[in-house]
């Protein structure tokens, strides 16, 4: 009987025991899933260092950094998971008092290498690695007014859109939606938007022909409709509907319909208007909808930071990393294989523009910028730049 109770208690205790030891497993497994990696830098280094400073003359390069500058040129420039090298209001303003120097691009140049140095940006892997898009401002033929022709209407941004902030693991965050009867509801997708079953109706800034070629202005984000009677209209980013961007691409290449290496924005476009019966459907996958405003600038299109964009200078990315203003080294290629190493500002984002190594170039406007932005797709590093320490 004894010997018994012996073992009974034995196995008890060795039980206690497993049951302690996998409790600690998951506790320590737990810790682990906790842990979560952060973009970093990896530097500092001379800008006479970075791969192809000695080729860009940068003549036209102040004229995008002015830009910048007339909408803030005292915020701080702070990155948010480097808060160890800020760009301070201080050194913001003697950034742009280099940007003055728009009329001696070899004196601004002296100027930057002197004061500023680039960091190698790391995802939260390590890899200083990542992909480079381009976008451009396209034309589409548009009317005043709704006719047989022009049916498609381009909306501005519904006056119930509510934009507030909420806090996602004690970050702040900001979310689209609507009231309907006094609950909250995310705001109405891009097929319920383009089927007409939105209420109320936003307004209507125009009417255009193709809804295709809408489709792609809403991802440009800017654009010019051109009248019957030879007038031209530019129009600009006014927000979206708060849905998550979905690449219509990725779904071509789903079907079998696209190869993945064959993907781009010609590509997507043609294979859209050579299927009439099935475009709806396809552009319908992604749910984001960008609402759009007349815009009233000379010296080009509206970026997210509320300055004209200025072509291969500006360039649009996620605002999560980066904020508006940010001098960047970008070292990639062009759609046909050259290098493409030049100093940009960060005057946009995109709903597909998302991570910390990517980057969208903005082209221009006109057919050359149309093709080599719809073809560009390379891979590449990015670098920022931040005042000597």
């Amino acid at each position: 009987m004894c010997l018994f109770k012996r073992a009974t208690a034995a196995y008890l205790n060795a039980l206690v025991l497993n049951v302690v030891f996998l409790t600690l497993i998951i506790v320590l497994g737990g810790c682990q899933k906790m842990i979560v990696k952060h973009p970093s830098l990896s530097g500092p280094m001379p800008l006479t260092a970075l791969p192809g400073w000695a080729q860009d003359d940068l003549a036209d390069y102040s004229m995008a950094l002015r830009h910048s500058c007339h909408a803030n040129s005292t915020a701080e420039l702070r990155l948010p998971h480097t808060p160890s090298v800020p760009m301070t209001s201080f050194d913001h303003q003697q950034l742009c008092n280099f940007a003055m120097m728009e009329h001696d691009p070899v004196l601004f140049k002296k100027a930057l290498e002197a004061h500023f140095e680039a960091y190698l940006i790391l995802d939260a892997e390590g890899s200083s690695q990542g992909l480079f898009t381009g976008y451009f401002e396209p034309e589409i033929k548009g009317s005043y007014k709704r006719t047989r022709h022009y049916s498609v209407p381009v909306y501005a941004k519904p006056g119930d859109l509510i934009i507030k902030e909420d806090l996602d693991n004690g970050r702040k965050r900001r979310v689209i939606g609507r009231l309907s009867q006094g609950k909250w509801q995310p705001f109405w997708t891009r097929e319920q938007i383009v089927s007409g079953v939105i209420q109320p109706k936003p307004e209507i800034l125009a009417w255009v022909h193709d809804p295709i070629d809408l489709f792609f202005l809403h991802i440009q984000g800017s654009g010019i409709i051109t009248y019957p009677d030879g007038s031209k209209q530019a129009v600009g980013y006014d927000g979206t509907n708060g849905h998550a961007y979905y690449a219509i691409g990725l779904e071509l290449i789903k079907m079998g319909e696209l190869a993945k290496e064959a993907v781009s924005m010609q590509s997507i476009k043609a294979w859209l208007k050579k299927h009439p019966d099935q475009a709806h459907a396809i552009m319908n996958l992604n749910p984001s909808y960008v609402f759009l405003r007349f815009v009233d600038n000379p010296f080009g299109p509206i970026g997210s930071q509320g300055v004209p964009l200025t072509p291969l200078r500006s360039v649009a990315v996620d605002r999560k990393y980066y904020p508006m203003g940010l001098p960047l080294w970008l070292d990639t290629t062009d759609p046909d294989g050259r290098p493409f190493k030049r100093l940009m500002v960060a005057q946009d984002t995109g709903g597909a523009i998302k991570g910390v190594v990517r980057g969208d170039v903005f082209w221009g406007h006109g057919e050359m910028a149309y093709d080599q932005a719809g073809r560009m797709k390379a891979s590449g590093q990015l670098y920022v730049i931040l005042p000597r320490k």
